[in-house]
């Protein structure tokens, strides 16, 4: 599973700090960004071209602090859509051999902020395209109004980015992938980013996990505490298209209405009947197995090239049954390039084996730059024909049968899967999806609220956020 198009802390003691900045000429001429950001060129036809794609949308920084003997070098960024990766090489830590790549570092503290200057037309702008995204929903705020949510929100520090580092072992050298969500608000942002304490844990059987859990002790990788300011000079935008393209996929019939490309992969956004795909009740548990041969399974480029997607696209979809058009749903699938490509290069999407060329959509010029959803919130309950007192103690003991169902899958969840044997794996699994589906929260980098009966809006947390390390539950 490639990293970069993949499915992605108080110091001790006494602490000198030596603070050192790389001429950007100096680090550009001895390292390339696919050094940079291993694996997000693996196996490009044209490894030169990839590292143009990166290079497009990247920025050299080359800041290096030392703490403790652990030295973090900043080597460089590079932003796509609404992700800033950040590459920071790791000398001088002390982590063992067997601790695998790719896993997700805990941390006691780490913030990203941005410049202070910057915050405001970063919020507004946050704010303004919120309501405009949900103007048929919500009235929107006059300027006296939104003057004071903007205020409110600096008060409290906003913007808030999203942020999950993450080990990357490769060519004999350690690294911290720090992702970032930040939208492009504001041209080159300048940021910075403090951390304290990045840790592991591992248990008395040689595991390590990300996360605090019983039998666990924290293994400290780098105490710090490490600041880095710098600005980021380059994005890559996402092309987007819309319309309404009718297919037949598995003899269902299909209406493609959106393709968004960036470098590092495609969705698709479409439209099909409920009955065809399985759904007999929209209030029902939806079975996902029909959509595993409808998604996407990879994109076409200028040079008619099929370039298949490393993840089944079933992992990293959804399904919504609130589609305006009663019996139909809509449905997202997701896919990841093998490698870094110019979305610019992308003709059409095989989607569940068949083509939909992007000429027969249209390319929006300024699309938005989130993307939202909304739900209705859980529906008023119909009052129960029985004693009150007999309904409460039925509820009280449903709830405590499903609190002790989480307890017990919570004891297996957060147990190291890449090291379980297949049977448990397999429990693995099933615990986490219970966790996960006893729990609201949004994919990673859309954003969703949930309404209630009195119009009160609340925005879900991410996926990433709530179980970093986990894969997406199916689509």
């Amino acid at each position: 599973m490639r990293r970069s198009i993949r499915s992605l802390l108080c110091g001790l003691g006494t602490a000198l700090l030596l603070l050192t900045c790389l001429p950007a000429s100096a680090l550009a001429a001895e390292k390339s960004f696919t050094s940079m950001f291993p694996g997000y060129a693996d196996g490009a036809a044209d490894p030169k071209a990839a590292e143009a794609v990166l290079s497009s949308m990247g920025t050299v920084i080359g800041q290096s602090q030392t703490v403790n003997g652990v030295t973090l070098t900043l080597d460089g960024a590079i932003w796509n859509k609404d992700k800033i990766l950040l590459s920071f090489a790791i000398d001088g830590a002390d982590i063992p051999k067997d601790v695998p790549s790719d896993i997700y570092l805990n941390r006691d503290v780490m913030q990203v902020t941005l410049a202070e200057g910057q915050r405001e037309a970063y919020v507004r702008s946050e704010m303004e395209e919120h309501e405009q995204l949900l103007a048929e929903t919500y009235k929107p705020s006059s300027k006296e109004e939104m003057d004071a949510r903007v205020q409110a929100a600096l008060g409290h520090s906003n913007p808030i980015f999203f942020h999950l580092p993450t080990l990357v072992r490769s060519g004999g050298k350690d690294r911290m992938i720090l992702s970032v969500s930040v939208l492009p608000y504001v041209e080159k942002p300048e940021l910075t980013v403090h951390i304290e304490n990045l840790v592991l844990f591992k248990n008395a059987e040689g595991k390590y996990w990300s996360r605090p859990y019983d039998g666990y002790e924290p293994l400290i990788l780098a105490a710090g505490p490490f600041d880095f300011i710098f600005k980021v000079e380059n994005h890559m935008k996402p092309l987007v298209y819309t319309g309404a393209v009718d297919v037949t996929v598995e003899g269902i019939p299909v209406q493609v209405q959106k393709v968004t490309v960036t470098a590092f992969n495609a969705e698709v956004e479409y439209g099909a009947p409920c009955q065809a795909l399985g759904i007999t009740d929209p209030d029902a548990p939806v079975k996902l197995e029909k959509l595993d041969s409808l998604g996407l399974r990879g994109v076409w480029t200028k040079d008619d090239q099929l370039l298949t997607g490393i993840f089944d696209s079933s992992l990293t979809g959804s399904i919504s049954t609130a589609d305006p058009e009663p019996g139909k749903a809509r449905v997202t699938t997701r896919n990841t390039h093998p490698y870094a490509i110019a979305p610019a290069s992308v003709t059409a999407v095989d989607l569940g084996g068949v083509r939909v060329d992007l000429s027969k959509l249209t390319l929006q010029e300024n699309p938005p730059l989130q993307s939202i959803t909304v739900v209705g919130g859980p529906a008023a309950a119909e009052p129960e024909k029985k004693d009150a007192s007999e309904a409460e103690k039925e509820a009280a003991q449903a709830n405590a049968e499903r609190e002790k169902k989480l307890e017990e899958a919570k004891k297996i969840a957060y147990q190291d899967l890449n090291t379980a044997s297949k049977e448990m794996q397999a429990k693995i699994l099933e615990a986490r999806k219970l966790i996960i589906n006893s729990t609201s929260w949004a994919a990673d980098g859309y954003t969703t609220y949930i309404i209630d009966e009195n119009g009160k809006k609340t925005q879900l947390p991410h996926f990433s956020d709530l179980f970093p390390g986990w894969e997406m539950p199916k689509a």
